[in-house]
């Protein structure tokens, strides 16, 4: 520690009881870290990856190989460990793809770096030479992406299966693929001459039993519900279908603001029956609203009373009600969209052009539970996949991998170029920046040298993952690349052998490729950036005098309930 290190630590700009580590202490710590996540995430990179085995202190558990699923799960404090679980959460939420790939890249940059400032080279070098790496990179990948059609279905689906093989079994993957496809070709939708695929459109429901092979594609709508009353149709052909906001109940008191009261005092128990009556006549009207514009189903997002279901069933329409669903906004529009309804917030303005159609709307039932399914609708806008599987464990896995695909599947309508996956794009890059390093005349041709020899991590991981040795491997795969007739040569996994993957369709979208690049570098700069770290003490809470607001608090509450409030003078409301 330097004289001025210590005399930082014994000023009064450092309080008492708070701890400091800088230097390349700090640097290696850091670095550190990074490395113990990588050794944990490698080993499920690639289809032949390992899946992880999370349980919680209640026993929960959870299997995955999702990088930001296992991370965001783990319980780890360290702040670098933070900055690689905000990497890989952001490469999923951006591009549904490369999470693992993305924190291998930027611990193995971190590791090369290392080695550069065990050789007394400055951090701003290694980050100026990491930059300008980065940028040739990525205009490199521009020069030797492929462009593609976006809605040629056989180059999408070696995309899908491409990801989709990476976290599920082979033939789970082909289905689920064909599924996948099926529901891009319904939700996208070409705007000023360009495709775009709103993935909110897409429903996904799960249902223990059977084999994830099982799942299904539903060309319209399947709910978590059953019929609000059992003497209503279970099974509606050729239905013309009423998408509703307004409540089928006359609103209760409990339901306004609570400076709106009101109450009513009666004598007499016959008078109310005139209440009784009118509410009935109310549900009446508007049961007859909705059959004389011809509806014979209802799906409301409100609550519907029990005499207004009674209304329904006597009168043969079928209804459900989804007002227990936490995002009912957006499932009434899913609703909606697949039955080509307008949703309608006014009984009063209900006509027979709202109406939607399907095939058949029926109440089914499957294992223990039942559902309501609207299917074979002719142009649906949106659609349901229904996924099956042995435990809840299994299905919420898989859930997760359709949402992943359909997100990076979504990015190639933004950009429509690809470029092959199996390692074939780091070996290139890492040939051609090799020779770009050259041009470089000072220390950070050692940074640009050890920018394009990280890159080989995502092969040699494939290969390990494999079972094989890298080091028999990654040789012959280098030598490939050598002829530039070979830049998409790379290890195919599932073949166990060095392969064109553009011929064996195994490719990835660009976008998800850069996206890896772009955050895994970034962060191992940021990451190379810290030089100093404080500890920093804990601050005690102050304690609210209890004379200070017991006033102001209702008998059966003291100033101990509320610790976390410190503005003495906040004044609190008594319902």
């Amino acid at each position: 520690m330097s004289n001025i290190d210590a005399a930082l630590m014994t000023s009064p700009l450092i309080r008492e009881g708070i701890s400091q580590l800088n230097g390349s202490e700090l640097v290696k710590s850091n670095i550190l870290i990074a490395k113990i996540i990588r050794a944990i995430l490698q080993k499920s990179l690639g289809p032949s990856g390992s899946k992880k085995f999370l349980v919680d202190s209640l026993k929960y558990f959870i299997i995955s190989c999702d990088g930001a699923t296992i991370l965001k799960r783990m319980s780890i404090w360290h702040p670098v460990a933070k900055i690689l679980i905000h990497l890989a959460t952001a490469q999923k939420d951006t591009t549904g793809d490369g999470s693992i790939s993305s924190v291998v890249l930027a611990s193995e940059f971190l590791e090369r770096a290392e080695r550069l400032l065990d050789d007394k080279i400055h951090p701003s070098i290694i980050i100026h030479g990491y930059k300008e790496a980065l940028k040739k990179a990525l205009r490199i990948l521009d020069e030797i992406a492929v462009e593609i059609e976006s809605a040629d279905r056989k180059i999408l689906k070696k995309v899908v299966y491409t990801i989709m093989s990476t976290k599920l079994g082979a033939k789970a993957s082909l289905v689920l693929t064909d599924i996948v496809l099926d529901v891009i070709e319904r939700i996208k939708e070409k705007r000023d001459n360009n495709w775009i695929a709103n993935i909110d459109l897409v429903h996904i429901v799960k249902k223990p039993g059977k084999t994830v092979n099982d799942s299904i594609f539903v060309r319209g709508m399947v709910m978590d519900e059953q019929l609000i009353h059992p003497q209503m149709p279970k099974h509606v052909k050729n239905p013309k279908i009423a998408v509703l906001t307004h409540p089928l109940e006359i609103e209760k008191l409990e339901h306004h603001p609570p400076t709106v009261q009101g109450k009513i005092e009666i004598n007499n128990p016959e008078l109310i029956k005139p209440f009784i009556d009118k509410k009935a006549q109310i549900l009446k009207d508007w049961v007859n609203k909705i059959k004389a514009a011809g509806a014979n189903v209802v799906f409301c997002e409100k609550r519907i009373d029990d005499l207004a279901a009674y209304f329904l069933a006597r009168a043969g329409i079928m209804a459900v009600t989804l007002y227990r669903w936490a995002a009912k906004q957006k499932f009434i529009l899913r609703v909606a969209k697949a039955c080509n309804a307008n949703i309608v917030r006014d009984l009063d303005d209900l006509k027979e052009e709202d109406l939607g159609s399907a095939n058949l709307v029926e109440e089914r039932k499957v294992g223990d539970n039942k559902i309501v399914v609207i299917e074979g609708c002719k142009t649906p806008q949106s659609v349901c996949i229904l996924i099956r599987g042995i435990s809840k464990e299994i299905m919420e896995d898989v859930e997760k991998t359709v949402l992943d695909v359909l997100y990076a599947t979504a990015n190639l309508f933004k950009c429509n170029k690809i470029v092959a996956g199996g390692g074939a794009v780091e070996v290139e890059l890492k040939k051609r920046l090799t020779e770009f390093s050259r041009e470089f005349h000072g220390k950070e041709q050692f940074a640009v040298k050890a920018f394009a020899d990280a890159l080989l991590c995502i092969p040699r991981a494939l290969v390990t993952n494999t079972g094989l040795n890298s080091l028999d491997i990654l040789p012959f795969l280098i030598a490939e690349h050598q002829q530039s007739a070979n830049m998409w040569y790379g290890y195919n996994a599932l073949g166990k052998k060095i392969d064109n993957m553009m011929n064996a369709g195994i490719i990835m979208p660009l976008a998800v490729t850069k996206a890896i690049f772009k955050g895994a570098c970034e962060t191992a700069i940021s990451i190379l950036r810290i030089d100093d770290m404080l500890n920093l003490k804990k601050e005690k809470k102050e304690e609210i005098p209890p004379d200070a607001i017991g006033r102001q608090l209702p008998g059966f509450l003291s100033a101990s309930h509320l610790p976390q409030y410190k503005d003495h003078e906040k004044k609190y409301t008594v319902f």
